[in-house]
């Protein structure tokens, strides 16, 4: 596969079902009254110091010793190392800018980390990934639940 066929899959997955791996455990409906995107705002510029950069890592990590992973981080990559995913989480964070995507061939699934975001999206996850997704997300004390549209 090519950058070019990455990209079109990513595209494709995304137009699927999708699943988030959460810090919160539901979502925070419009009208909440709590302070949402200023708490968003400061968890954004004090990732490290909340440990949230660390469990957004070790999920990916976990991950990767379950699924074969293919990404276009700095250049198509099959099997990319732990030491690119870990090193990409954290220049996202550094940088708050850009997406690392995740396609996992052998499942037709693509995880996808933005900066921006705080979770951790997952499209088209089979009942098998769903099952092992929860349980990681479990581990990290991140919750997981069907995104809403």
């Amino acid at each position: 596969m090519n950058t070019c066929e990455f990209s079109s899959e990513v595209e494709r997955l995304r137009g699927r079902p999708c699943y988030i791996m959460d810090f919160l455990p539901a979502r925070v409906p419009p009208n909440a009254g709590g302070q949402f995107y200023n708490v968003e705002n400061y968890i954004l510029g004090h990732m490290d110091e909340l440990g949230l950069r660390a469990r957004i890592t070790g999920v990916l990590l976990k991950l990767m010793c379950y699924c074969r992973v293919n990404t276009d981080w700095n250049g198509w990559r099959e099997t990319p190392s732990p030491e690119l995913v870990a090193n990409a989480v954290k220049e996202l964070l550094t940088s708050r800018s850009g997406t690392l995507n995740l396609l996992l061939p052998d499942d037709d699934a693509l995880v996808v980390f933005e900066w921006d975001c705080m979770n951790i999206s997952v499209y088209n996850p089979s009942e098998n990934i769903k099952n092992l997704l929860s349980a990681i997300a479990s581990s990290e004390n991140l919750s997981w639940r069907r995104a809403i549209k």
